[in-house]
């Protein structure tokens, strides 16, 4: 009785070891899941920083474009009278 309640004890004990090493692992692959779609996100921002940037320059061209059309109209109008 007693050999019978100390195997069950170590089964215990084996079985709590395994789970605790599965779950080791398991949070291993779960943290670099994480550091993978934390690089992602960082190659996003950078994307999406360029496309600001992009999207200001081209903001600034067309203002310029709209003062020159502007004096283009100015100068053609002062032309015409």
């Amino acid at each position: 009785m007693v050999q019978l309640l100390l195997i069950l004890i170590l089964l215990v004990i084996v079985l709590s070891f395994l789970f605790s090493v599965k779950l080791f692992f398991f949070l291993k692959e779960v943290l670099l899941k994480i550091e993978e779609m934390e690089a992602e996100l960082i190659k996003a921002e950078r994307k999406l920083a360029n496309l600001d940037e992009k999207i200001a320059q081209g903001e600034e061209k067309i203002k310029f474009l709209q003062n020159q059309y502007k004096i283009f109209l100015e100068r053609f109008r002062g032309e015409k009278q």
